[in-house]
């Protein structure tokens, strides 16, 4: 992560106008359900269409504000981690043609070829839903808890009652979750191997008409990856349905 930071130093004020971006739009999407909930208990009772109309017009305001900052951010976040991943890959492109031989031999040509690529990718994945996320899911938790305290202080005890569950639910599944990506990606150097082999020696395969047999063993390594990822992805998957049962059963608890 040390290394990572020294990446982000030099897009400092992009990255800051991205947090500013997903800030701004965070405390307006707040704001919507808190309009909501004044106009239906104070509004709505005085029958007074004007006061109505300009309620909604306020929270239409917000909606709009929500998704304008949202784009911003989201746009901003795509830039500045694009960057970060553009000097990143070329540090490493000038690391990989300057190791010798025996420093090849030991990583070898896959592993440093998806080093290249995928993994290159997913840092890039990786920051873009942190600079979206990062200051959003904090700001989102913490203003619906306040929100929900001054509206309904019981309904509010019940979701801070689940937060424990939640988080110890989220933890078991990503730390069960990240052996199973290592494991991917091996077999994705496996596969990044195969297709490598297979390019360089083309024509020694069709020689020995030895296409099927090589399909053959692309598609075995291929099966072994689907494997993985289906495996990772459907532990994955249990994250927000599990939490959303979480919180829907403290509701009932409300209830």
């Amino acid at each position: 992560m040390k290394t990572l930071t020294a990446y982000l130093r030099p897009y400092r004020a992009l990255i800051t106008v991205c947090l500013l971006f997903k800030t701004i739009a965070s405390f307006c999407e707040l704001f919507i359900p808190a309009l909501l909930g004044y106009m239906i208990d104070e509004v709505v009772p005085k029958e007074d269409l004007g006061a109505v109309l300009a309620a909604g017009g306020a929270m239409l305001l917000l909606s709009l504000l929500t998704l304008l900052f949202h784009i911003l951010g989201n746009r901003t976040a795509a830039k500045a981690s694009g960057y970060v991943a553009h000097d990143l890959r070329h540090d490493l492109f000038l690391k990989t043609v300057n190791l010798d031989a025996p420093a090849i031999d030991a990583y070898g040509t896959p592993s440093l070829t998806s080093r290249l690529t995928t993994d290159t990718y997913h840092v890039t994945a990786f920051l873009a839903r942190l600079f979206r996320l990062g200051v959003k899911a904090p700001i989102t938790l913490i203003g619906g808890i306040v929100i929900t305290l001054v509206l309904d202080a019981r309904l509010a005890v019940a979701l801070i009652a689940t937060l424990p569950l939640v988080s110890l639910t989220v933890w078991v599944i990503t730390r069960r979750a990240t052996p199973l990506y290592y494991e991917e990606q091996t077999v994705l150097d496996d596969m990044v191997r195969k297709v490598d082999e297979t390019a360089s020696g083309i024509r020694v395969i069709k020689a020995l008409s030895k296409t099927a047999y090589e399909t053959d063993a692309f598609c075995r390594v291929n099966r072994r990856l689907e494997k993985k990822e289906v495996e990772a992805g459907r532990l994955l998957s249990l994250t927000k349905p599990l939490c959303d049962l979480l919180l829907n059963l403290g509701l009932c608890a409300v209830i």
